[in-house]
């Protein structure tokens, strides 16, 4: 037959970590934690479609949570047997144990903020605590919880809103930044256009004003070369005269190169 802590173990295995009840619905995460279904509706914004684990914080998408079809079994055999209502002899108990003593978890010690078993309050380290019935120290932190809880809600929705209006500034950022690109380049293309324009012009005027030189250039150097070669011809012609030893013909052609 099962101990008392081997019940007890497998017990604590089927309990949601958020409820610390027996599993109801259990849903397995993409990260592999299971939560009861009504545990996780918190933890999805409303209208969102993913959310974040509770217990490591990593992110999920609603269609791809599975029912955990062996564990919702084991914990309705274990709701079954009563287990999650102490039904061990003497019944009133709890499934929690104390891991020394082996004896319920019956109180609660104020100074060590602990839960003990009776054999743990008669020891001399709790000797002066003050003690309170489980079920009294639960209601009395359901009470102090449940008054921050209004506060924690208030400033959720505060926060909530902040990352509304957050999310919305950096929505129209993105929204202002692609209107002004999109200004930026069509200004910059219309540039683009006017100067391709503007360039395409000047060379046209470069071209036609280098052509109208190049005729008046190649003009004046025809006429050039046209004088030299009479030039050329003239001064090889005074040379031949002078090198002519007769002096009546040196003379006749003395004079009409003096002519020229």
């Amino acid at each position: 037959m099962a101990s008392v802590r081997e019940v007890s173990s497998f017990t604590e295995d089927l309990l949601g970590p958020s409820c610390l009840s027996l599993f109801r619905e259990p849903r397995v995460l993409e990260c592999g934690h299971s939560f009861c279904t009504a545990c996780l509706e918190p933890c999805v914004p409303k209208g969102q479609r993913r959310g974040l684990c509770p217990e490591c914080r990593r992110p999920f998408a609603l269609r791809r949570v599975a029912l955990n079809r062996a564990l919702c079994s084991l914990a309705e055999k274990a709701r079954l047997l009563k287990l999650d209502e102490g039904a061990q002899p003497g019944g009133g108990g709890s499934w929690y144990f104390c891991a020394e003593h082996e004896e319920p978890l019956k109180l609660f010690c104020s100074q060590d903020e602990g839960p003990v078993c009776v054999i743990c309050r008669d020891l001399p380290q709790h000797r002066g605590h003050d003690f309170l019935p489980i079920k009294n120290a639960v209601q009395k932190y359901q009470e102090q919880l449940q008054a921050s809880l209004q506060p924690l809600e208030e400033g959720l929705k505060r926060l909530m809103r902040s990352q509304c209006r957050q999310q919305e500034n950096i929505a129209e950022l993105q929204s202002c930044s692609e209107s002004l690109l999109d200004h930026i380049s069509g200004e910059f293309e219309k540039m683009h256009q006017l100067l391709s324009l503007r360039e395409l012009g000047l060379k046209e005027a470069l071209e036609r004003q280098r052509k109208k030189n190049l005729a008046q250039m190649e003009e004046k150097l025809q006429e050039l070369n046209g004088k030299v070669a009479s030039w050329t011809e003239t001064l090889s012609r005074v040379r031949v005269g002078l090198e002519r030893k007769d002096n009546i013909g040196f003379l006749k052609d003395a004079k009409e190169l003096m002519e020229r």
